[in-house]
């Protein structure tokens, strides 16, 4: 019998004066983190305590107040196409995105797309966070884009029921088996799928769960064809025998069919400019490898949305590990950070 990898990190064993910079080293796979006044005036302290569930990470992270950004930069260069969902225990957070702000009180629970930017401003806090990666979540949730720096209320009986889930799963990580955890992700993706819904007043009833079965199914297989040329709206509703009106309406959530292949194809651009095993593949054959048949359009496009000439991602720096090391790494009981990277992958 095994059981589910555990690491923990903590300031306690290291000086006083040493003790920001360290956490802020490892935290850095995350986000950017930087002291505000308060913490300046008084000695900084941190803990995590970390699990890994199947393919879902389990953090219980303690920490003086500070700020927390998460940049364009960032997004571009560590990959972390993740969801935090966090459960606020002790303390809160102004979560600001763009000109948008929202606070987070102790007993809610907010979604954090780590594929987009936020600014974080804590108290002293401790919260309970889960790690899903993207596509993980996205199979149960379809639309969980539209729910970054949303909160889950405290008083919401779905978010306490999952605020009572969260915590349960915490208090038996210890003893949770390998063998046990794809089932306990699978309840725990089940019932946040439910809590995100109905905190938006819309708890799918029979005919939206179908609607969003059919969503998955559209994805996957586009997922699988983006390397085609001719992948087209035409070619999608002939696979899914849908007219035009009815493929718009469920994929509406997308924003756009053919908006989502391409932010799709650029993603995948994106990686395999940053992948050392295929440094041997110029622009082009990395943008006609994606199914894209314009240069100047791919440029366009991907200078939009990654704010860098695709030339220019080739100069970002590259992981230095595969992925059997990094898997490994796990079973070897690196720290918290590292098991980020891996899910990155």
């Amino acid at each position: 019998m095994s059981f589910i990898p555990h690491t923990v990190f903590t300031t306690d064993i290291i000086p006083a004066k040493d003790r920001f910079d360290v956490f802020r080293d490892s935290m850095s796979v995350l986000y950017d983190a930087e002291l505000d006044d308060a913490s300046k005036s008084k000695q900084f302290d941190a803990n995590v305590d970390a699990f890994m569930l199947d393919q879902t990470m389990l953090l219980r992270t303690q920490a003086t107040s500070g700020i927390y950004n998460r940049s364009n930069l960032d997004v571009r260069q560590d990959g972390n196409d993740m969801y935090l969902i966090s459960l606020f225990l002790k303390g809160g957070d102004l979560i600001t995105c763009g000109k948008i702000s929202t606070l987070v009180k102790t007993g809610d629970i907010a979604i954090y797309d780590l594929n987009r930017k936020s600014k974080n401003t804590v108290t002293d806090f401790a919260n309970l966070s889960f790690v899903f990666p993207r596509d993980l979540i996205e199979s149960y949730i379809p639309t969980i884009s539209n729910f970054h720096c949303q909160i889950l209320p405290r008083d919401q009986p779905m978010t306490i029921l999952l605020r009572s889930h969260m915590l349960s799963l915490y208090e038996a990580a210890p003893g949770i088996t390998t063998e046990s955890s794809a089932s306990l992700q699978r309840s725990l993706l089940e019932l946040t799928s439910t809590a995100v819904h109905q905190s938006k007043g819309i708890l799918p009833k029979h005919e939206q769960t179908v609607v969003n079965a059919v969503l998955l199914d559209i994805r996957r297989w586009i997922n699988s064809r983006l390397a085609d040329p001719e992948l087209s709206t035409d070619s999608i509703c002939r696979a899914f025998s849908l007219s035009r009106t009815q493929l718009y309406r469920i994929t509406e959530p997308l924003g756009g069919i053919m908006n989502h292949v391409r932010e799709q194809r650029l993603k995948k651009s994106y990686a395999d400019l940053r992948d050392p095993a295929l440094a041997h593949l110029s622009v082009s054959d990395t943008l006609y490898r994606w199914g894209f048949n314009d240069p100047g359009t791919f440029t366009r496009s991907f200078k939009k949305r990654f704010g860098m000439l695709p030339k220019d991602v080739k100069n970002l720096p590259l992981a230095q590990h595969s992925e059997k090391a990094l898997n490994d790494s796990i079973i070897a009981g690196d720290g918290f950070d590292d098991w980020i990277r891996t899910l990155s992958i």
